[in-house]
């Protein structure tokens, strides 16, 4: 399948997903073949090809992802694996574990693409979309030489399958087999037999096999199926479907919360995903209409939890900014998802509802970044048209304990406000990302090439008494992302570098730290730790405290190095990893509570350069001490500048 290898015992009925780990980089499996020594292979989408041997031991082969040759089919023959990919066709030795021959022309064809392989006496055909090529397989003919391979583009095209029966090769273009001596082909969602349809399925199907007595059925959208000729069984595989991973979740029960990029397609299964122990759930709006739809855009960006006393009483909420179906809220303790209208700038009458159907025309809205601040009050973003010149506000704070009332034009009545016009400082389009950090600043990232940073401040009761924007600058960078410690720094990660906003001295700056380039996202587990995504090299894990930089890739099982977002399991130790081609986790080897219970005295950057840096940093000093600076021969220099103490002992600063 596209999520991996699953293994069904027909007998009792019951299958499990295998699991995904550095010996089986790609889960998506697009090829499956067993050899005359009962091994069963299997190639990726990347071209990895995997052997299980008898005794499950797997090994990977990596020659063909090395050169970028995508596994489209395998079939076996004598000491062979015949390997189809979209650059050719190659012969496998099963022995020798090496690839001995290959061809990526076939004859006057211009096309290298491999669609199906099939072999009858020694000859070998391939389907190829303008038909097949074929050729007799000796040991004195070169594959690599195009004119031996014979075209044949008088039958149908593409080929995408055969079916070898009585010394004869059919080809067909949907997907074929043989079955109770009568072909069996499809044609999008349709099985076909002859020239009648016999079964029709919700979706494309995909592939074809029997074992004798059934005909087991893929499918693009709806699993799998087996069929006795009568009836058709589905059977489907647990786990979430979706392939690009766009925000991440981790709950203060250790959940996973998967928030794809999703639009709407009138799918189940298609969703908000969360992960609870070993088991996925997901929320989609087909079967829970109260959560509203997603909307035609995919690239939806905003997933936090919050969580607020009411009556003496704990509650926990989920909260999800969507690029054009507003903003969902899940309360987990009466299972229920509903839909917040949150307008964007220039539309709608600038109220905000908690309603499914919103009373505004048009019913659309894009929220990118959600945060809760020490107050317990909930900051949401609001996009803008740039083409329209109305403005409601740029960013919305809600009291998540009541209920909005859009009909008070008291914000404190109304439980909610607006705040931030064009012109007024703390404007801007669209902010991108959010955070509050340990002195209650509320930090947003704005989402044009601009990119403003600004940072409020409030006394308490926002919708009564509003806010201070502390800061409001252009860092003249798209900003990518942030994160925050108990430091009180923010690492805010943008198209130019990384920049420092000090919540105590409230300045922002170019960091002194040594990062690769093009980081866009970033997770700090402490005041120490830096996790870290840059496109095409992979995922980084950054110790301040010795400089070590340690990058896990593909090669380390991450499904790919195209990474959307990152969040951090500490209840557990683990590091979920969101990229285009699905979701990847990552065991740390520790639990971060455990690790923090002894933090390490650590100063930085080290070494110092005075060219190069502006200060040093002490960071998880105890509590009760201090920092006193010497030089070489013992003369007394400055005390060091005490700006915080956080949940890892003191900290602070030398200039």
């Amino acid at each position: 399948s596209s999520g991996g290898l699953y293994i069904l015992d027909i007998n009792k009925g019951v299958g499990k997903l295998q699991s995904v780990t550095s010996t089986s980089v790609d889960p998506y499996i697009t090829a499956l073949c067993r050899d005359h020594k009962n091994n069963l292979w299997y190639g990726t989408s990347q071209g990895r090809l995997v052997k299980i041997n008898p005794n499950n031991s797997l090994t990977l082969i990596n020659s063909y992802f090395s050169v970028h040759w995508s596994i489209s089919s395998i079939i076996s023959y004598k000491n062979y694996l015949i390997i189809g990919t979209n650059n050719g066709v190659s012969f496998f030795n099963t022995n020798t574990m090496l690839s001995e021959k290959s061809a990526s022309l076939f004859g006057n064809s211009s096309t290298s693409k491999v669609n199906a392989l099939a072999v009858l006496k020694d000859t070998l055909f391939i389907g190829i979309d303008v038909g097949i090529a074929k050729v007799l397989i000796a040991d004195s003919v070169n594959l690599s030489d195009p004119s031996v391979w014979i075209i044949d583009t008088s039958g149908v095209k593409p080929v995408n399958s055969f079916v070898v029966s009585s010394n004869k090769v059919s080809p067909n273009s949907g997907k074929s087999v043989l079955f109770k001596n009568k072909i069996l082909s499809s044609n999008q969602n349709l099985l076909i037999s002859g020239n009648q349809v016999v079964l029709t399925l919700p979706s494309k199907i995909t592939s074809l096999k029997v074992d004798g007595v059934r005909c087991w059925i893929g499918t693009e959208l709806d699993y799998f199926y087996f069929w006795d000729g009568q009836n058709a069984i589905q059977l489907s595989i647990p786990g979430m479907t979706f392939t690009p991973v766009s925000k991440l979740l981790v709950d203060h029960n250790g959940y996973l919360w998967v928030l794809p990029r999703l639009s709407e397609n009138g799918l189940w299964q298609i969703g908000i995903g969360v992960f609870r122990g070993d088991a996925w759930s997901v929320y989609s709006p087909v079967s829970l209409p109260l959560m509203g739809t997603f909307g035609g855009n995919t690239d939806h960006s905003a997933l936090i939890e919050s969580r607020h006393s009411k009556d003496g009483e704990t509650e926990w909420r989920i909260w999800a900014g969507t690029s054009s179906g507003h903003v969902k809220q899940y309360k987990p303790e009466i299972n229920v998802w509903s839909k917040y209208c949150n307008f964007v700038q220039h539309a709608g009458d600038g109220k905000f509802y908690h309603v499914t159907d919103c009373p505004s025309s048009p019913d659309w809205a894009k929220c990118d970044a959600i945060a809760q601040d020490s107050s317990g009050y909930i900051w949401m973003s609001i996009w803008k048209n740039p083409s329209f010149s109305t403005s409601y506000g740029a960013i919305l704070c809600y009291d998540e304990r009541y209920e909005p009332d859009p009909a008070q034009n008291n914000p404190e009545q109304a439980h909610y406000r607006r705040f931030f016009k064009p012109g007024e400082d703390g404007y801007d389009e669209n902010y991108r990302c959010m955070i509050v950090d340990m002195y209650g600043n509320i930090i947003a990232g704005g989402g044009t090439d601009k990119g403003r940073i600004t940072v409020i401040t409030h006394k308490g009761n926002p919708l009564r008494n509003g806010v201070t924007v502390k800061l409001y600058k252009e860092l003249d960078a798209k900003i990518y992302d942030m994160t925050t410690t108990s430091d009180g720094i923010t690492r805010i990660v943008t198209s130019k570098g990384m920049f420092l906003y000090n919540g105590y001295t409230n300045d922002i700056t170019p960091s002194d730290e040594e990062f690769g380039a093009g980081i866009t996202v970033i997770k700090a587990e402490d005041q120490s730790v830096l996790w870290y995504a840059i496109p095409g090299e992979g995922l980084i894990r950054h110790d301040l405290s010795n400089g070590e930089r340690t990058v896990f890739s593909s090669a380390q099982g991450l499904i790919s190095t195209q990474i959307f977002d990152i969040a951090l399991d500490k209840k557990n130790g683990y590091i979920w990893v969101g990229t285009d081609a699905g979701l990847s986790r990552l065991s740390i080897g520790y639990k971060v509570s455990e690790k923090n219970s002894k933090s390490t005295i650590l100063a930085y950057p080290n070494p110092f350069i005075k060219s190069r840096h502006s200060q040093v940093y002490f960071k998880n000093i105890p509590s009760s001490g201090s920092v006193h600076i010497y030089t070489t021969d013992g003369r007394f220099l400055a005390d060091a500048v005490l700006v915080r103490k956080g949940d890892q002992g003191a900290f602070f600063t030398w200039k």
